[in-house]
């Protein structure tokens, strides 16, 4: 069906409450944004998007490809606000061809502008913060990218870099670190003009590159060194065909956006060089969770719950599929602690460990820190909130003691009875602390009582067994 193209500003947004089951029954078709295949400008309208990203909040980011814009939406498909326009200016998006967003550990929004030979970064307003990037073959060159996906940590920024038939690596300054890849079939090497089209990592650090008309998807170490890849052409089951999109489950699934046989297809990494075909959903159409032909699945991104968000390119919408649960929720526990041996001291400290629920692991304390072990403590109650990268949130707490400050007191006290005797005595005791406690008197005894003392003053001081209280007197 031709394309019709809608040019009015009505908010079209379409969540429908009919719900497709797929052929893999772990994702369920349950709504979409935007109208299947009416193109349009207006908020919430699509015109061929091509990327999407999720958020920490679960707000979903739409590249509208011909549009030249990025639409915003709250997670339930609520349009938000849009930012872009066409041109070579910061802030605009070449001509069809803003490709492919990410988000950095900063919220920062990463895009391709493929045309314009770039990368810009924006805030989550559409503010725009930075370009990088300028046509060439050379380090920070890029020609025609076309993919982009951000470590886990959110510190480190990879690039596909198509018409190099390569992966440019960059730090969240901009700053070129290292490239890897070369034009080819072979290991580690991508075809050329449609080879290298989109990165996803995993939370070991491992790169997934779509390798498009290779038909397949290569493996690589952070560093770029080859690892094992998967597919061959073809419509059978471990069979790929232009696979245009990678995305990676909080469970570890390998989702490939099967472009031309019009599927997902679900893939599990061995993680001996090995991989295996769970399942597929999709099927060509334009009904509730099936794709277009030659251009529909070509992208998506999980939210914090393990759902899905797929591009459907030719159809102008994006579809949601429920999701299958998340492997386990993140947890914590406080498991080292130190004290403060004296009162008033802010030597305490404490570390949190957390486990399960997917890496990495952001930390906030009550205190403004944000690592995972916080130090220099005074006595009280510290609180940490533990999120994981799907933000699943856990909380631990405790508390850092301190002992009772110590307090001496002269508790008896026997005056000389006649001028010039040596009859006196004095008693100290002490209270908080730990015991037991060291006396050192100005006349070098140093047990809690002294006896048979001239007139005079006298003068004690007290240390705990943890060396807390005064030293010496003078």
């Amino acid at each position: 069906m031709p394309k019709m193209h809608i040019h009015s500003k009505i908010l079209i947004i379409v969540l429908s409450n009919l719900i497709f089951i797929s052929v893999n029954a772990q994702y369920t078709y349950q709504k979409q944004i935007g109208t299947t295949g009416v193109s349009g400008t207006g908020d919430g309208e699509f015109d061929s998007p091509s990327g999407v990203a999720v958020d920490v909040k679960g707000d979903i980011y739409v590249v509208d490809k011909n549009n030249e814009r990025i639409q915003k939406f709250t997670p339930s498909g609520s349009f938000i606000r849009k930012w872009g326009s066409l041109g070579s200016s910061n802030g605009q998006f070449s001509s069809n061809a803003a490709e492919d967003l990410a988000i950095d550990g900063a919220h920062r929004i990463w895009i391709v502008d493929r045309n314009n030979d770039r990368v810009q970064v924006f805030d989550s307003t559409g503010t725009f913060i930075a370009s990088y990037g300028t046509v060439g073959s050379g380090s920070s060159n890029f020609d025609t990218p076309n993919g982009i996906a951000l470590s886990r940590d959110g510190d480190t920024v990879y690039v596909a870099d198509r018409n190099n038939e390569r992966i440019q690596v960059l730090d969240t300054a901009g700053n070129f670190l290292f490239n890897f890849g070369s034009l080819g079939s072979g290991n580690g090497q991508f075809s050329s003009n449609s080879g290298a089209s989109d990165i996803a990592i995993d939370d070991n650090g491992n790169v997934f590159v779509a390798d498009r008309a290779n038909h397949r998807i290569q493996k690589f170490s952070f560093d770029g060194t080859y690892i094992a890849q998967f597919g061959s052409l073809g419509s059978g089951t471990s069979q790929l065909d232009d696979p245009e999109g990678v995305a990676i489950s909080q469970n570890g699934e390998i989702l490939v956006m099967d472009n031309h046989n019009e599927r997902v297809s679900i893939w599990t990494d061995n993680n001996n060089g090995t991989f295996t075909n769970s399942s597929t959903f999709g099927s060509l159409g334009s009904g509730n969770g099936q794709f277009a032909s030659n251009g529909g699945a070509v992208d998506a991104a999980f939210d914090n719950n393990g759902d899905l968000w797929v591009i459907d390119r030719n159809q102008d919408r994006v579809q949601f599929f429920d999701g299958p649960s998340i492997a386990s929720s993140v947890s914590s526990s406080i498991t080292a602690q130190t004290n403060n041996i004296c009162n008033g001291d802010a030597l305490g400290s404490l570390t949190v460990t957390a486990t399960d629920g997917s890496t990495p692991y952001t930390y906030s304390w009550s205190n403004s820190a944000s690592s995972a072990s916080i130090s220099s403590l005074v006595a009280g109650t510290y609180t940490v909130t533990v999120t994981d990268w799907g933000g699943t949130t856990t909380t631990s707490s405790a508390t850092i003691t301190e002992p009772a400050a110590l307090n001496t007191t002269i508790s008896s006290q026997t005056n000389v009875a006649c001028f010039g005797e040596s009859t006196g005595s004095l008693t100290a005791s002490v209270t908080g602390g730990t015991s037991p406690y060291t006396y050192n008197w100005n006349s070098g005894e140093t047990s809690a009582t002294i006896t048979g003392k001239a007139a005079g003053t006298y003068t004690v001081s007290v240390l705990d067994n943890n060396g807390c209280g005064e030293g010496p007197p003078p």
